[in-house]
């Protein structure tokens, strides 16, 4: 049976297209390494907002366990990143993106 997690981030105010960018040019493909599978994502449109929601589908939790056990939140600011021996790649543009200050808050 299949299982979906919600997720959310809000960002750091003004950096709600950094978060953007970043999932468009990192995160999706993070994702499709380790086949989690998107659902879709959603702004909020009404008033003021620096939120991003999103679902994410995964086989079963097996799957999931799996999936986050090679990617995974592991550093305040980064909405995803892969364990800590695999920082050599990921967290160098990570900080890049975001120039080297936090995007979320959480």
């Amino acid at each position: 049976m299949a299982l979906f997690e919600y997720r959310a981030y809000v960002a750091v105010p003004g950096k709600l297209p950094t978060l953007h960018r970043r999932f468009e040019t990192m995160t999706l493909g993070h994702f499709k390494r380790h086949g989690i599978g998107v659902v879709g994502f959603w702004n909020v449109l009404v008033g003021t907002s620096n939120e991003l929601h999103y679902i994410l589908r995964f086989d079963d939790m097996a799957h999931r366990d799996k999936a986050w056990g090679h990617s995974r939140l592991t550093k305040p600011g980064c909405a995803i990143g892969p364990k800590p021996s695999a920082t050599a790649r990921w967290w160098p543009r990570c900080a890049t993106s975001s120039g080297g200050r936090p995007t979320t808050r959480r």
